[in-house]
């Protein structure tokens, strides 16, 4: 009896492990964890245009999600100050699909409570505050709010 009560609960402490580890539910999704995501995005991405900047790994906020159909991590280049460019990379399933704008914007945000499984919302403080809505559409993202003016 007790080598039964030793093995279900061997068993049972195994599965609550794999089940709480991020690493394991990545690997359920097919996407892989945060910090590749961004090392593979950044494979495909030149280095911040009006800078010449490299970007820096270390994420100013994300929700990013492999198992999310949309999902968002917003970087800014290495030595970043306050009004440095800021780029959102935007992932479906965990797969790097562009950016949320051609230009990066100092000063933008998410808003992971307007968020949700299929859309991500930004908030560019141009000089109009715009807060763009992306959604995943088929198979593609598309802007939902007119893109954040010039700065």
């Amino acid at each position: 009896m007790n080598r039964w009560f030793a093995a279900t609960t061997a068993a049972a402490l195994t599965g609550l492990s794999v089940i709480a580890s991020p690493a394991a539910a990545a690997q359920n999704c097919g996407g892989p964890d945060e910090p590749a995501a961004i090392r593979f995005a950044f494979a495909q991405l030149p280095f911040e245009p009006l800078t010449g900047a490299k970007w820096d790994p270390t994420p100013v906020a994300s929700n990013y999600d492999p198992c999310a159909t949309l999902s968002t991590i917003l970087v800014t280049v290495e030595g970043a100050t306050g009004s440095s460019p800021v780029q959102a990379l935007m992932f479906h399933h965990g797969e790097f699909v562009g950016t949320g704008t051609a230009k990066a914007h100092g000063f933008t945000s998410l808003d992971a409570d307007a968020s949700s499984d299929d859309t991500v919302v930004l908030t560019y403080k141009t000089p109009d505050e715009s807060t763009v809505r992306y959604r995943w559409h088929d198979d593609r993202v598309v802007m939902l709010d007119p893109a954040p003016s010039a700065e």
